[in-house]
C-alpha cells in the first residue's frame, strides 16, 4: 500500500495514509473534514541545482564535513608520554 501524504485545508493538519486506492475519499483524522490536498513525495525538490548543493554545503558545514584537520598534533608523541 502506498503512503501518501495530504494538508487538510481545514485545520491546516498535515497527515500521512495508507491509501489502498489512489481516488478514495480521505478524510482528516483531527477535524473529519474532506477538503483534503494530496502533497508532493519528500523525494521531490523545486530546487534549482545550485539552491541543492548550497544546502548541502550548509549541511555539510553543520555536521563538520570539510573542517581542516590539526595537523601539529602528533599520536606518536602522546604514546611516548603516556
Amino acid at each position: 500500500m502506498p503512503l501518501y501524504f495530504y494538508d487538510c485545508k481545514k485545520c491546516s493538519n498535515n497527515f500521512e495514509k495508507l491509501i489502498m486506492n489512489a481516488n478514495a475519499l480521505v478524510a482528516c483524522p483531527k477535524c473529519q473534514s474532506t477538503k483534503v490536498i494530496k502533497l508532493m513525495p519528500n523525494s521531490h525538490s523545486s530546487l534549482s541545482e545550485a539552491e541543492k548543493r548550497a544546502q548541502l554545503k550548509k549541511v555539510g558545514k553543520a555536521q563538520g564535513v570539510g573542517r581542516s584537520i590539526d595537523r601539529s598534533w602528533d599520536p606518536k608523541k602522546y604514546q611516548d608520554h603516556y
